[in-house]
């Protein structure tokens, strides 16, 4: 199974994070149970490479920011 996401530039870590949750969550309701990233699920993130970056609202918005995927980020909200 595959998952296809435009303009992931444009996305936040903490949504990203939020989606593997998510996705690991209804497998694991599924009976599916795996400590893989999105459960197993093939993500594929496409982008325009000459488009800016967005401007994030706060520093750990960044993709290359490390995010806590239990809580969604590390920065305190």
């Amino acid at each position: 199974m595959y998952a296809v996401v435009d303009e992931f530039s444009m996305q936040a870590c903490d949504l990203f994070a939020k989606w593997g949750r998510n996705i690991s969550v209804t497998h694991r309701d599924a009976g599916i149970f795996t400590d893989e990233p999105f459960s197993s699920l093939n993500v594929i993130l496409c982008r325009d490479l000459h488009q800016f970056p967005p401007i994030p609202h706060k520093a750990s918005a960044a993709l290359y920011y490390p995010c806590d995927a239990v809580v969604g980020n590390t920065e305190d909200e």
